[in-house]
């Protein structure tokens, strides 16, 4: 029969934490840090905003928008699997996932230096600067990058529904998320996107003139897939990954909806009643007016569009829309005038449980406000 070592006796346990009260305290100690450290969501989701010093300051020059209460809801809203980086001036937001950064642009001039090697980075608008760097936050920002699974961008001026619902779905076998309306062609758009935080995927822009982009002064549209050139945009260079099947692209499961169609036609200069409703960090929009057609080559879904635009492109047919749908975002790429130039924005929207941004069909003005949450 073996023999085995005569067990402790519990009786020695005292002597011996007496006898080390350095291994005592770290091992307590980092019990402690386990406990207070936070633990990271699968995504990181990226807003730059950067002041223009040449400029006077306005609603849509300042760092941030006087919407923000109504992102910061919707922040909150999504913690369970999304952070939020405010970079820029100081944002004062209050949500548990969100962290500010403080940047200046002589602070992403250094960032532009020393993660892209450019040192000559030309400037005209610091706002449409910053939209050609879209498809490079995230390696311009290393250290949110390496604390997610998932990193991407989004526009100020987009209203999110349930993006953590989004950001769940995403599996092992995905290394994009893109609005549906930009699948399969052409990926790239400077609204929102998810990348997975690797190496490949977060330098997938050093495909097509990214360095020209950055050094020129003017806006090169770089971000989107209509820019000057068809092989010198972010579009480009995504799909060359996606059709050389080195790249995974996944559409969202909820449509990503524009305030207009192509050809810079806004829902609000219509005889249309429309209202988004964001209620428990779901958003639902309604709208009942006229069908308008997208006359792009890429259909950028609106709530407008109904099936005749399949066949005539750019049209507004006799056709009456009627819908009632949730949905990702809503994007007030032409809304924001009315909610930043004719009235204030309560901060207090940030803790309501319900708001609503709509107009009526008479009328351009629009509102966004607290409202009773739809039972």
């Amino acid at each position: 029969m073996k023999d085995h070592p005569p067990r402790r006796s519990a009786a020695l346990l005292p002597k011996l934490l007496l006898a080390s009260p350095v291994a005592v305290f770290m091992l307590l100690y980092a019990r402690t840090e386990r406990t207070r450290r936070p633990e990271t969501t699968k995504a990181g989701l990226i807003y730059l905003r950067i002041a223009d010093p040449r400029h006077r300051q306005d609603a849509f020059r300042a760092s941030w928008p006087p919407w923000l209460p109504a992102l910061e809801a919707s922040a909150r809203a999504n913690a369970r699997s999304v952070t939020y980086y405010f970079v820029g001036a100081p944002a004062n937001v209050t949500c548990v996932n969100c962290v500010e950064i403080p940047l200046d642009l002589a602070g992403l001039r250094a960032r532009v230096a020393k993660y892209l090697g450019v040192a000559d980075m030309e400037i005209k608008s610091v706002k449409n600067k910053i939209c050609d760097l879209k498809p490079m936050w995230p390696a311009l920002f290393p250290e949110i990058s390496a604390r997610h699974e998932w990193v991407g961008f989004a526009d100020a001026d987009v209203l999110f529904g349930d993006l953590a619902a989004e950001v769940d779905l995403l599996t092992a076998r995905d290394d994009l998320l893109v609005p549906s309306s930009w699948h399969p062609y052409p990926l790239a758009n400077g609204n929102f996107m998810l990348f997975r935080a690797t190496e490949r995927v977060l330098h997938a822009f050093r495909g097509a003139g990214w360095r020209e982009a950055v050094r020129s002064p003017g806006y090169s549209v770089f971000d989107e897939w209509h820019g000057r050139g068809s092989t010198t945009n972010f579009g480009h260079a995504l799909l060359e990954m996606h059709l050389n099947g080195k790249l995974r692209p996944k559409p969202t499961s909820r449509l990503f909806l524009q305030d207009a169609v192509s050809g810079g036609r806004a829902l609000m200069e219509r005889p249309a009643a429309l209202r988004a409703t964001w209620a428990r960090g779901r958003l639902r929009v309604a709208y009942r007016g006229p069908c308008y057609c997208s006359k792009d080559v890429v259909p950028q879904f609106a709530i407008a569009h109904c099936s005749e635009c399949v066949f005539r492109a750019g049209a507004t047919p006799d056709v009456t829309v009627a819908r009632d749908l949730e949905v990702l975002a809503y994007h007030m790429l032409y809304t924001k005038p009315w909610i930043g130039r004719k009235y204030a924005v309560a901060p207090a929207l940030r803790d309501c449980e319900a708001f609503a941004l709509w107009k009526s069909e008479t009328s351009r003005e629009h509102h966004l406000e607290c409202v009773d949450a739809p039972r």
